[in-house]
């Protein structure tokens, strides 16, 4: 099959990284070095800070303190005359001793530094063009700092100071794009710790999107050092990947490749060659086929069945959604309808009646939600504090209220068996539409959309 572009041969990446793991070789045995220094400059400074021997008495001089060299060949007796001026001048030496060796100490953090330095361009050279190029922009401590409008662009706001299970380190998610699909996919990794599961807003969780530079992908990296953070990346470009990780190996910060092992799997498995740009760099012939048009059917279908309305309709429904106020039929059903399901959905209230076209429908095609009353007040409340009437006590907002509503919906799902209950209590509508999904498959099997070839999701 012809390849759309040139890819570099296995001998050239093997080269590249031998390359690499020679420069990482040399830095090791560098940092060997200033260690080494550092721990030569913490001995000093341990002998600088050492508090100073009591002073001797008059009588026991020469047996209190060790005598220097000099101060040995100088008969014992009273210091008078000739021998007190050479014992003074011996002190004078040994005082000049320790100033030398505090120097000294300054001189060994100073050659630090400079080994440091050039072990940074040593591996530098050694390396890739692209280390050269970060490690320079790194040299300039203006630039060490990100641009909030340009690259720093948090995912979700923090949550409130009494959110529980906020991430104890952060985490840093990097894309070329959007950055949506490594985002969800950090949150679901997250959910295997059950301290973060109550936390559906990580404040630590931060998105760097559009990211098409080598330089900032040092600026992340030097960033994501200074505060612990790990580095988890989809580029698409192999080059820019490649800075992201050589920066990551050099400035020993944690990180994970998304992209580069799945799509060297899929060059292999479709034998073709990535093309290597983001997908806002991609122009794509939009071909609006048959199932174009009939996703914009579905969303429009939801748009129209919304909160109730046209009920004479609902016989044509993919899904008929039921739920108390605020239990999330809406959000749901927009999601789904985006997905190609003909969704309506249908609040319901114990003092209204049901409307007859409800029967009429196939029960297994009806979804009953639940919600915990205590958590259905807050949401009640901050919906009316949105509206400017919080604080107001009402029937809307009141727990006795809503758990006889609640109350009143489990025995109306009870009374029609047929129906699928979902409890939707502190879910997302993402998972709550999987596990909807799920259950029709079961009921409906190849009848249910979901079998229907592709239908856009």
């Amino acid at each position: 099959m012809a390849k759309t572009q040139a890819h570099p041969s296995p001998a050239a990446i093997k080269a590249a990284e031998k390359e690499l793991a020679l420069a990482l070789d040399e830095q090791r045995r560098a940092t060997s070095r200033v260690e080494e220094l550092q721990r030569k400059v913490e001995e000093v400074r341990r002998d600088r800070a050492a508090p100073p021997a009591p002073p001797p008495a008059p009588a026991a001089e020469t047996e209190a303190e060790a005598p220097s060299s000099m101060e040995s060949r100088l008969p014992a007796g009273p210091a008078t005359g000739f021998f007190a001026k050479r014992k003074r001048s011996a002190r004078k030496m040994k005082r000049s001793s320790k100033m030398s060796s505090l120097a000294s100490a300054d001189r060994l953090e100073e050659q630090r530094a400079q080994l440091a330095a050039s072990a940074s361009e040593r591996t530098a050279d050694e390396s890739s063009g692209s280390v050269q190029d970060g490690l320079s922009f790194l040299q300039n401590p203006a630039n060490y700092e990100l641009s909030r409008e340009d690259a720093m662009d948090p995912y979700h706001v923090a949550g409130t100071q009494d959110d529980a299970g906020l991430l104890p380190k952060p985490i840093f998610v990097v894309s070329d794009c959007t950055g949506e699909s490594a985002c969800n996919t950090v949150k679901a990794a997250l959910g295997q710790f059950e301290q973060l599961v109550a936390t559906t807003v990580p404040a630590n969780l931060v998105i760097f999107r559009f990211v098409d530079d080598r330089q900032k992908c040092f600026e992340i990296v030097r960033r994501a050092k200074r505060e612990d953070a790990l580095v988890v990346f989809t580029l698409s470009d192999p080059e820019t990947a490649k800075s992201m990780l050589t920066a990551c190996q050099l400035h020993q910060v944690p990180n994970v490749d998304l992209w580069t092992y799945l799509i060297n799997a899929m060059e292999e498995h479709l034998e073709q060659v990535r093309i290597g740009k983001p997908l806002t760099e991609i122009t794509r012939k939009k071909v609006l086929d048959k199932d174009y048009f009939k996703m914009i059917e579905a969303v429009e279908y939801t748009r129209k069945m919304d909160d109730g309305a046209n009920p004479h309709q609902w016989k044509d429904c993919d899904l008929l959604i039921l739920g108390v106020s605020r239990s999330g039929k809406t959000p749901l059903s927009i999601y789904l309808g985006q997905r190609g399901y003909k969704v309506a959905n249908l609040p319901l209230v114990p003092d209204l009646p049901l409307p007859r076209q409800l029967y009429e429908v196939d029960p297994r095609k009806v979804v009953g939600l639940l919600i915990d009353p205590k958590t259905l007040m807050s949401i009640r409340k901050t919906r009316m504090a949105t509206m400017g009437v919080g604080g107001e006590q009402t029937s809307y907002n009141d727990l006795r209220k809503i758990e006889r509503e609640v109350e009143w919906a489990k025995q109306l799902y009870a009374d029609n068996p047929g129906w699928l209950v979902m409890d939707v209590t502190l879910r997302g509508v993402e998972e709550t539409s999987a596990r909807i999904l799920r259950e029709m498959s079961v009921r409906l099997g190849d009848s249910h959309p979901m079998y229907k070839q592709n239908i856009l999701s």
